[in-house]
């Protein structure tokens, strides 16, 4: 979208705005000025620069809208109590572009329905007064045809800021998963140092040859999770870990295998789906435990729980 300094903008819609001002100057240098046209004026000039200036936001207030929908009802009549039907398509007729470009600012504002009205009560109160060929010498098509071009402009500028608002939506949900990611490799990059860290010791007995049935039983479960940290990626947390650890404590055999299958999930729900996981695994007491997630699956993670000598698993979950 491309954006204009807001100066630029006052100015160029300022110089609009005055630019009735001076066509009735000149009627008032010529005919001389009437109370009516005076307060007509002041009126116009207020809602105008009020309607420009007023709220940082692109869509005006309700409120301020209104009021320009009643200066535009209230300054033609004013106006029209002064002239005859010899006063139109002279300058006596400011009013119908100054009317026009209020209107103009409250469409380009995101009021078209309101700048519309506004646009259609110009017109009927020419035409009550005029007749119907004062609808042509007085200005009417063109205040029509700056209405509309505003209108087009607002549409325009709608959808841009839509545009903008789902761009900064999307640049925050990226940011933020990217913020969450980071913070995952960081937990894994942690919990593989505590998990090497932890072995080293083991290690150097291993090295030393200076290992008993329980130290070999350590090392095993040293081993898995090691492995588990490489094959099991994102499917682990601290919680899920510890439960793993106390499963082959008692002897099962655990497998973890992340395929891909919790790429995407929120945080929150992989802690929810991991600790569903942890409890479930605290109830097997033997045989052998896969938990997996698959890629391209209707389930985020299966867990199997089976036992040598029989056909079917004893627990089969999809989550």
């Amino acid at each position: 979208m491309i954006r204009l300094p807001s100066g630029l903008v006052i100015t160029i819609a300022s110089l609009f705005i005055l630019s009735p001002v001076f066509t009735a100057a000149i009627g008032f240098v010529h005919n001389g000025v009437e109370l009516l046209d005076a307060v007509a004026l002041t009126l116009y000039l207020l809602a105008a620069f009020t309607s420009v200036l007023y709220y940082r936001e692109l869509r005006m207030p309700r409120p301020l809208a209104l009021v320009g929908l009643l200066i535009s009802v209230f300054v033609p009549l004013l106006v029209n109590f002064t002239l005859d039907e010899s006063d139109y398509g002279t300058v006596a007729t400011w009013y119908v572009s100054g009317v026009s470009i209020l209107m103009a600012i409250c469409a380009v504002r995101q009021e078209k329905t309101i700048a519309w009205l506004g646009t259609a009560f110009l017109t009927v109160q020419v035409f009550i007064w005029g007749g119907a060929h004062t609808l042509f010498d007085s200005g009417i098509a063109g205040a029509i045809a700056l209405v509309a071009t505003a209108h087009a402009i607002s549409v325009e500028m709608g959808n841009s800021a839509k545009q903008t608002v789902s761009y900064l939506q999307t640049a925050t949900l990226t940011q933020a998963a990217a913020a969450a990611e980071a913070s995952i490799r960081q937990e894994r990059s942690e919990r593989l140092t505590k998990t090497l860290r932890g072995a080293l010791p083991m290690l150097e007995k291993i090295a030393a040859g200076n290992t008993s049935a329980a130290d070999r039983i350590e090392a095993a479960i040293l081993e898995a999770e090691l492995r588990d940290e490489i094959r099991g990626r994102t499917l682990i947390n601290t919680k899920l870990k510890s439960s793993v650890r106390q499963a082959r404590s008692r002897g099962v055999e655990v497998v973890l295998l992340d395929e891909g299958g919790f790429d995407g999930v929120p945080e929150p729900e992989r802690d929810d789906l991991r600790s569903r996981l942890a409890d479930e695994l605290d109830r097997i007491e033997s045989g052998r435990v896969t938990i997996r997630s698959p890629r391209e699956d209707s389930s985020r993670v299966t867990f199997v729980a089976s036992r040598k000598g029989t056909a079917r698993p004893d627990v089969f979950l999809k989550l």
